[in-house]
This record gives structure tokens, sequence and C-alpha cells, in this order.
């Protein structure tokens, strides 16, 4: 009579195997319905293994436990098992190489530029310590791409779809120009550079929505702790076509700005002694040359001293 019972309660689908059909199929219909989205795959891949390792489990336990599972419960989890394989391995193919949508990931370290052509022909010149988001291939509607660092973009003409740069606070918004853009996580203010053509730049964040539209040599600043952006004449913006290639032009940039320049293009620490506050340098950095070749052309010019120190370099400000 219990054994009776037992059968009858499984039966009606009440089984330690239950949970497992439901989620198998859940995740079945949402991958034949393609509502996964590409940010889920990795998550949707591991819940697939995690069901599929519970399954091979349940039918080894079936099959050497004392008390067996019903035939029907051993046959239904081998041809789920057997489904499961296929489904999984068909997943992981569509997004490692079939997924024309998968969002691809490129970041640069310490003195490392890379250059990203996408899809539609854009080309994009990352900087130093900077990471690019961007799908394998565009949709339909528009042109969207995600940038943490510093970039210069070239992109590719389409009236019909905009190309769209989401880089922290700030969104801009273009249909075929050359621009850089600058917003590094650890600096205080972000901006937006045009060379060639028409952009428009709004602020993500704020109560009210803000918006500057630039033409060719102007430039935004976003101050982040005010939350304001400021528009200006930018005369250097045609230099930023050899920066991106990492040769600089400094006409009375101030020290501080070269050494950030610096530390960012080679893989060195710099410390400073003295008052840098009004030192401005005028000459040419080149991202190929020995960085203590750079050093010594920079005290000549600014009236200072360098010595290496451990792992650092001290640079010591006579006054400027």
């Amino acid at each position: 009579m219990e054994s009776k019972k037992h059968q009858r309660k499984e039966a009606k689908g009440d089984t330690p195997y239950h949970g497992d059909e439901d989620a198998l199929k859940a995740l079945i219909d949402a991958r034949l319905r393609r509502d996964v989205q590409p940010e889920e795959a990795e998550a949707v891949s591991d819940t697939l293994q995690h069901v599929f390792g519970k399954i091979e489990g349940r039918l080894e336990g079936a099959e050497r436990g004392r008390r067996s599972a019903p035939i029907r419960w051993v046959r239904w989890l081998r041809i789920a098992a057997v489904w499961l394989a296929v489904v999984t391995t068909g997943f992981v193919c569509w997004e490692q190489w079939l997924n024309p949508y998968r969002i691809m990931d490129v970041s640069t370290g310490i003195g490392e530029r890379r250059l990203v052509t996408l899809h539609d022909g854009t080309k994009v010149w990352l900087s130093p310590q900077s990471t690019f988001h961007y799908p394998r291939q565009f949709n339909a509607t528009q042109r969207e791409v995600t940038l943490s660092g510093e970039a210069f973009f070239d992109v590719a003409k389409d009236s019909a779809h905009a190309f769209v740069v989401y880089s922290g606070e700030l969104q801009t918004r273009v249909l075929g120009t050359s621009f850089n853009i600058e917003a590094r996580k650890d600096k205080g203010t972000a901006s937006v550079t045009v060379v060639t053509g028409k952009v428009a730049i709004s602020r993500e964040s704020g109560d009210e929505p803000i918006a500057v539209e630039l033409k060719p040599n102007q430039r935004v600043l976003f101050d982040k702790s005010k939350q304001t952006l400021t528009k200006e004449i930018y005369p250097e913006a045609p230099k930023l076509l050899m920066e991106r290639e990492g040769i600089y032009d400094f006409e009375g940039a101030p020290v501080t700005e070269v050494l950030e320049r610096l530390k960012r293009e080679y893989r060195i620490q710099v410390r400073t002694e003295g008052n840098l506050a009004r030192c401005k340098f005028h000459g040419a950095l080149n991202a190929g040359e020995d960085v203590e070749q750079f050093l010594r052309k920079l005290c000549i010019v600014l009236n200072a001293d360098w010595r290496k120190v451990d792992d650092y370099y001290m640079i010591t400000f006579q006054g400027c």
C-alpha cells in the first residue's frame, strides 16, 4: 500500500525532479523566444550547466540507489539531459560566434594604445588605461557604444542611424564626424572636443537635462561636482589627430597635465618637490621616445632636476 501511494504521489508530479523540469522548460522557452539578452548570456549558460549537472547526478543516484526512481522519470531525465546538452552547446556557440549583437570589450593598460574598427567602418583610437564596449554589429535603430577613459572617434557617416557614445554621465550623439572624448573615473572633469563635423552632448544625470551642440574647434567641459557643461573655443583640436598616435605638442600646458600624460604613457610613478603651480611646458612628447630623455628635456625647460629613487622618479622644481 505504501509503495502504491508513493507511486501515485509521483505520478501527480510531486517528485524531487519536478523543479528541474520547470527550470529546464523555462530556459528552453526563453532561448527559443530569444528573450535572453547578450548581457545575460553568461548567467544563463551557468544556469544551464547547473541544471545539467543536477540531472546527471540524479541519473547516477537513481541507478545506484537502493530505491530507484520510477522508470518513466529515469527515461525523462535521460532525454532531458541529451536535449539540455544540445541546447547548452547551441547557446554557447550562438553567443560566442554567431550572435551578431554580442557586446565586445576592449581595454588598454598603461602605455598601451589600440585601434578598433567597428562593423560600420567607424574607427576608434583608444588611449592608455581605457575601456570600450561595442556590439559586434549595430542594430537597426542606432549605433551605441560605451567608453570609460579616453578615445578619438572617426565616425562613419550614416544619416539614418545616429552614433551615440555613453561616457559616464555624458551622452555624445553624432551622425558622422571626428571627435575626442576624455571621461576618466579618477578625474573631476570630462571633455568632448570636435575636430570635424557636428556633435550634440547631453548630461545623463541631474534634475534638469542639459544639451550642448559643438562644431569644429570647439569643446565642452563637464564638471562632475557642479554638474555643469561649459562650452569653449578650442583651436588646438586638430592636435588630437596626432595625440591619438601618442604624439603630444604642448604649448604652455600646465606641468601637472604633462606629468599625468607621462604617467599614462609610461609604466612609471612620478613625484614632485617644490612649487610648480605656475609652471607651464612648451615642447613635444612622443610616446615612443625614452622616458629619461624626455625628463631631461622637461627639466631643462623648467629649470628643474630629476632623479630615480627606487621605483619612481622625483622631480624637484626650483621655481618657474
